[in-house]
């Protein structure tokens, strides 16, 4: 044997001829460096017996090493090679028995003429090395496929745990974060994103930081009450408190920033933040801003429009983007399966809200936008209506049959 140093993924070579070990050591040398499957340079290692070839073979899985492929001109010495490495290539010098062919594991073995032309020979170590070279690739990549179903598992349970946390301390916080992640999953699909893992993460976890803020205080934010400045602290700091609680699971770090960026008054992102990134921190601050008017006692469609309207720190540019805009709109449209309508005042009927401001037709403000119409209202509006007049058709929110239609946002 000539040496007992096993480069990476070497050559084995099994042969007492000297005349086809040199031909074979000269052929190796003359790879390119860069071969696929083949240390460089691709010195063989070789072996004289069958029972040696074995003995290498064992000795190097016992180091966690192997061998791209041998080269034997002895069946002997590649069935000794397969009781080892069953699944190793053997490149056979020499036309063996027909029957020999057929007992090769998985079809393992390549045979050539016993004095092959020299190019014939780089070839067929050529296809078995890159052959080598895939089935490792293929290997490793399963390996890391079966760790990352671990992890991911684990990951999930994790997950849940905290989402079941949410429930625990407050119900009405995992309800929102489930409106959050529906808001957000059909705005991101609306605009086409493709990869929102991260995104979705985050989404679900938008509430997590709330289970530290004392219990009066998320009463009070849920049901819109003014907040005191410690409570409005409290608010400001829970998606801080959320990313260090989602920090604590490994793989969902990028998740845990995307939270930390949500501040209500916060005036932008980070300048190097990728652009992909700052669009899904964007979309997450929209769900979000969309949840805290839906406290307040907005529809969704509404809140997205006062969202425009008034946009807070942060979100003065995005509310210029056209696309998230329309994206957004058309999943809040969707979120309580409403569509907007316009109707004259006497078609005006109890439990419709109002999309828009009503006036008088000498332009005197009567009922504001997002007002839910209740009986006395709907009277008052058709006294008006009737008598001094009012601006007609009213924008309405009803109830959607069918597919749901709206004005787009436009230039």
């Amino acid at each position: 044997m000539r040496s007992r140093s096993v480069p990476d993924n070497p050559v084995l070579v099994v042969t007492p001829n000297p005349e086809l070990l040199n031909r074979i050591d000269t052929l190796l040398h003359q790879l390119p460096l860069d071969t696929p499957g083949l240390p460089s340079p691709a010195t063989p290692v070789t072996a004289r017996t069958p029972k040696a070839a074995a003995n290498v073979i064992s000795w190097a899985q016992e180091r966690g090493e192997g061998f791209s492929l041998a080269i034997t001109d002895s069946i002997e010495a590649a069935q000794a090679i397969w009781s080892v490495a069953p699944k190793l290539s053997v490149l056979h010098i020499g036309l063996p028995d027909a029957h020999t062919l057929e007992d090769a594991p998985s079809h393992q073995l390549l045979a050539l003429p016993a004095s092959p032309h020299p190019i014939l020979l780089q070839q067929a170590v050529l296809l078995l090395a890159d052959r080598a070279a895939t089935e490792r690739q293929l290997r490793i990549e399963l390996k890391e496929q079966e760790e990352e179903a671990v992890r991911a598992e684990a990951q999930h349970y994790a997950l849940r745990s905290l989402f079941t946390m949410l429930h625990t301390v407050d119900n009405d916080l995992a309800e929102r974060a489930n409106r959050i992640v529906s808001l957000v999953a059909r705005t991101a699909e609306l605009l086409n994103l493709n990869d929102t893992a991260t995104l979705m993460i985050a989404a679900r976890m938008s509430m997590l930081g709330m289970v530290e803020v004392p219990e009066a205080t998320r009463i009070a934010i849920r049901t819109g009450k003014p907040l005191q400045e410690h409570e409005e602290r409290a608010r400001r700091l829970q998606t801080r408190t959320g990313s260090n609680l989602l920090k604590t699971i490994p793989g969902t770090e990028a998740a845990a920033d995307l939270l930390s960026l949500q501040t209500p008054d916060r005036d932008g992102l980070p300048q190097q933040l990728h652009p992909s990134r700052q669009l899904e921190a964007t979309i997450l601050r929209l769900a979000m801003e969309v949840d805290r008017r839906l406290c307040a006692g907005f529809v969704p469609v509404t809140a997205a429009e006062d969202i425009v309207a008034n946009p807070p720190p942060g979100l003065r540019a995005a509310v210029r983007d056209l696309a998230l805009v329309n994206a957004l709109t058309d999943a809040c449209l969707q979120e309580r399966d409403v569509r907007v309508d316009t109707i004259r005042a006497s078609q005006l009927r109890s439990g419709m809200i109002l999309y828009r401001d009503v006036y008088t037709t000498r332009g005197v403000l009567l009922v504001r936008k997002n007002q839910k119409l209740h009986p006395p209202l709907v009277r008052h509006l058709k006294q008006f209506a009737a008598g001094v007049g009012i601006v007609e058709p009213v924008a309405v929110l009803v109830p959607a049959v069918r597919r749901m239609v709206r004005p787009r946002w436009s230039d």
